[in-house]
């Protein structure tokens, strides 16, 4: 029994890419820094100061794919599209990738835009959406939408991120160290077992 918990714990080391579901509610938004506005649409490496605390997510390097999780364990069922203005009923679907300092890594957009939640969510665009997300490094991600002013906002949307095809990424140094160092204390257990049981 403890060999099999301690196997687990070696599998489910931190540094390997795993699934993920991260939600944005419009609670969520930024302005370009200096001045105000979330306009235009941010490209990579741009700065951006979030409003709110933005939900994040840390993965190891690698590539992923970011598909709308609408429907899927763990996403809210409320954030199937967002509005920028609940008063002109302007709804959209899209996100913003940055840094936990402000620094954009990644703009998604379906490109739909429409006066009701249900007719953006039910778009085959938004419904279809996947687009991929490479990452050289260990990476702290931070999730927000894309607009400057919250208090007349609503819905949000809902990522599903995976490693591209399926398959988890290369593991990190410290994590072959550690599938290393439990598979030795494994090994030490099963020749001490095997000798206790030899002597008896």
């Amino acid at each position: 029994m403890k060999i099999w918990l301690l196997v687990g714990l070696v599998c489910a080391a931190p540094g390997m890419a795993t699934a993920a579901i991260v939600n944005i509610d419009a609670t969520h938004g930024f302005n370009y820094v200096p001045g105000g506005g979330s306009d235009p649409a941010p490209m990579p490496g741009e700065q951006i100061s979030f409003i709110g605390t933005p939900p994040t997510l840390s993965l190891a390097a690698g590539t992923y794919t970011i598909t709308n999780a609408t429907g899927k364990a763990g996403a809210d069922p409320d954030l199937t599209a967002w509005s920028y203005n609940l008063y002109t009923s302007s709804w959209a679907w899209g996100f913003v990738i940055a840094t936990p300092g402000g620094t954009v890594i990644d703009y998604g957009d379906s490109g739909v835009g429409g006066s009701s939640k249900a007719s953006v969510a039910d778009s085959p665009a938004v419904k279809n959406f996947s687009q991929t997300l490479t990452l050289a490094a260990p990476t702290t991600l931070a999730f927000t939408l894309r607009d400057y002013y919250v208090p007349d906002n609503g819905g949000g949307v809902a990522l599903d991120i995976e490693p591209a095809g399926g398959a988890a990424a290369v593991p990190e140094p410290a994590t072959w160290a550690m599938f290393a160092g439990g598979f030795g204390l494994v090994g030490g257990t099963l020749r001490r077992r095997a000798r206790a049981s030899a002597l008896a």
